[in-house]
């Protein structure tokens, strides 16, 4: 019998190839007074696929965020640090956001001293589970800090505030700070760092003197995409 033609069958197997995070733009604003709300314009570029937002404010026993919307769409609610004294912080998402520019806009539940609120646009970001679990602290200290597992080829972002009469602090070696408000005259500040290395990661912030002091840590995971390559059998 002649040798058989051989044949050959290609199997497809689909497995994922992970992008990098990559930070985009950021904004930020602040009022004083008795505000219940704050609308900040932000522009974000065209490939960001992730806007992470926090909001800080004082008075933090007696309120709470009531909604929080970006391009007229609701946020996700990702972490809060709020323990009843003095100062707080929270953190919302917007996955497949409006680009261009763009409101910012969180609405508290009742009036309070003070609010200031940062944005931080991402690329890269997968949609169907951006983001790991975030993790929030407090002290009544100079500096404050919080660890997270920052997925390969992915990012952390860590929102900090506190209630200080000195210069806002500057972020760790290693973060890059994007977003800084501070206000010496109400004794108020907010600050937003990134960081790309992946592994165990601490994400602190150190200021002049010790103060009430609030955190929420995101990991941030990559986006994924499905590559098909064939494998022959001959």
């Amino acid at each position: 019998m002649k040798r058989a033609i051989a044949l050959i069958l290609c199997l497809f197997i689909a497995s994922p190839v992970f992008g990098a995070v990559v930070y985009d733009s950021g904004g930020s604003g602040s009022v004083t007074g008795q505000p219940i709300s704050l609308t900040t314009s932000i522009t974000l570029g065209a490939s960001v696929n992730a806007v992470y937002c926090g909001v800080g404010w004082t008075d933090s026993g007696s309120r709470g965020v009531s909604s929080y919307t970006y391009g007229g769409a609701a946020m996700t609610h990702v972490g809060t640090s709020n323990v009843g004294v003095d100062v707080a912080v929270a953190v919302y998402r917007k996955t497949a956001p409006a680009t261009g520019a763009q409101d910012a806009v969180v609405t508290m539940e009742s009036t309070g001293s003070n609010l200031a609120q940062g944005c931080v646009g991402l690329s890269g970001v997968d949609q169907g589970t951006p983001n790991g679990t975030a993790v929030d602290g407090s002290a009544s200290a100079d500096t404050i800090s919080a660890t997270i597992a920052i997925p390969a080829n992915g990012a952390g972002i860590a929102f900090f505030v506190h209630g200080s009469t000195a210069s806002c602090g500057s972020v760790s070696f290693g973060e890059t700070e994007r977003v800084d408000i501070c206000d010496t005259d109400t004794n108020f500040g907010l600050a937003i760092s990134t960081h790309g290395t992946s592994g165990s990661t601490a994400m602190d912030v150190t200021i002049g003197e010790v103060a009430f002091l609030r955190v929420v840590a995101v990991p941030i995971n990559p986006a994924g995409r499905v590559v098909v390559a064939p494998i022959q059998f001959q």
